[in-house]
């Protein structure tokens, strides 16, 4: 154990300064860690690019699936935060590491499921992506067209949504889409212990 005790003196009153340092470091850490959690929590979502709100673009998305919902005898959707977070997030990520998926290129990789608990969604999932469409009618039009997406999108059991469009002049597709589908809570809520 060499080296454990260099840098502790005594000042002329007898009192370590290794223990004035103890206690000067307990004093910033119980001042100072509730500070880093919290920014340390407000930077996860924001150092990932998630952003829980919805832009123009996206607002007219839901307009047009809750539509869509009620023509075919299905509830509309509320949006859900969690859900959104973990949305806008994966269409950044795409969009800035280039790639297409379901599964992230995280270490482990998450599925859509993986992704929403991350954001503290704790319900199922259901999800559609897409690359390449500028607005919210071209991309909805893409996925009304292909029945898988179109499952999704109709589906009785979906009670909210996450909506995140992306744009990156450099990345292949410019334009990345996800659609996060979840069975509740209620819209914007987050879970609640029952």
């Amino acid at each position: 154990m060499a080296g454990c005790r260099e840098g502790v003196r005594h000042d002329p009153g007898g009192v370590s300064i290794a223990v004035l340092r103890s206690a000067r470091t307990a004093l910033i850490l119980f001042t100072v860690l509730p500070i880093a959690l919290a920014l340390t929590f407000a930077l996860r979502t924001s150092d990932s690019h998630a952003d829980p709100a919805i832009d123009s673009f996206e607002a007219d998305f839901l307009e047009l699936i809750n539509e869509y919902r009620v023509n075919n005898q299905a509830q509309p959707l509320g949006l859900n935060l969690q859900l959104n977070a973990a949305a806008d997030w994966f269409a950044c990520d795409m969009a800035r590491d280039n790639y297409f998926g379901h599964f992230d290129n995280e270490s482990p990789s998450r599925s859509p499921g993986g992704r929403a608990a991350y954001f503290g969604y704790s319900g199922g999932v259901g999800e559609n992506i897409a690359g390449g469409f500028a607005t919210a009618l071209d991309v909805f039009v893409a996925w009304q067209n292909s029945p898988g997406h179109n499952s999704n999108m109709l589906k009785a059991q979906y009670k909210v949504i996450g909506i995140a469009r992306y744009y990156d002049p450099g990345s292949t597709f410019r334009y990345y889409w996800v659609t996060d589908f979840g069975f509740g809570p209620s819209p914007g809520n987050p879970p609640t212990a029952a």
